[in-house]
């Protein structure tokens, strides 16, 4: 399958669910198991100093498991900001190491992968997208990653000198695949744990910002940064999450020529 219609399918199956812009906190925001300590989430006590934005940029720790998730995802990302729906054009990241483990889930291997990052639709938010895990027949994948960043919290970060927080973007993992008749089928397999309503950057976690290279975090700017994030992988209380309460409504599907949502064979 061509890599653009993965990347058009992602871009879309995440804004259907989503919108432009959202970060994520639909549906019952609750508490939801074991969140391990996360800290204050509001938005000035989630940032604290790291050493230098040098440290920011090099320090892979992150990425390391975080022994209070049960399903996790976690990367360190060195990408060039493409604009949005350029498709195949898009540039893929210079650099990208995950760590990535979904309870339930016998394939989340993303090393054999590729990255971007563009900017959403309305230009507020930095859109990452993943794919790995390609089927045998090479017609789906099934882990792919969609993860949503806004740019005022970046600008935020970046004009007070912080280049780490207690919290995390916003994460979607989904299964691809690839049917007949050029339609592809989108379903959402897992979310990110969520941080209290009202909360600026809404995924468990913690993120490291690297400060340098980024003025506006506009289309061609690098954007250096490295997050973990607490998943959620039960069908059910990600449709609930997403304020479907059916794991049915999970899925979508996409014809790739005309890129409008059709019923799911």
């Amino acid at each position: 399958m061509k890599k653009n219609f993965f990347i058009l399918v992602l871009i879309l199956s995440f804004f259907v669910s989503c919108g432009d812009g959202d970060s994520g906190n639909t549906g019952d925001t609750g508490d939801s198991g074991n969140t391990g300590n996360t800290g204050d989430t509001g938005a000035d006590e989630q940032m604290d100093d790291a050493d230098s934005a040098e440290e920011a940029c090099m320090n892979m720790s992150i990425i390391e498991p975080n022994p209070d998730y049960e399903s996790y995802f976690a990367l360190n990302v060195i990408a060039e900001i493409n604009p949005f729906g350029i498709g195949d054009k898009m540039k893929d990241a210079e650099y990208k190491k995950f760590n990535i483990f979904i309870l339930g889930q016998q394939y989340t291997d993303l090393e054999d992968s590729f990255i971007y990052a563009s900017l959403s639709e309305s230009g507020e938010s930095v859109f990452i997208s993943a794919f790995g895990d390609k089927g045998d027949n090479e017609t789906e994948y099934n882990t792919a990653i969609a993860a949503t960043i806004p740019i005022d919290f970046l600008k935020k970060m970046k004009n007070d000198g912080k280049n780490s927080i207690d919290a995390g973007p916003f994460v979607n993992l989904f299964k691809i695949t690839e049917h007949p008749d050029n339609i592809v089928k989108s379903c959402m397999t897992g979310i990110s744990d969520v941080s209290p309503e009202g909360s600026e950057l809404l995924g468990k976690g913690k993120m490291e910002l690297c400060l340098e290279d980024n003025n506006e975090f506009a289309a061609g700017e690098f954007i250096k940064l490295g997050f973990n994030v607490k998943m959620i992988a039960s069908e059910q209380e990600v449709a609930d999450k997403m304020g479907t309460g059916d794991p049915e409504e999970l899925c979508n599907c996409f014809n790739t020529e005309t890129e409008e949502e059709v019923d799911c064979p």
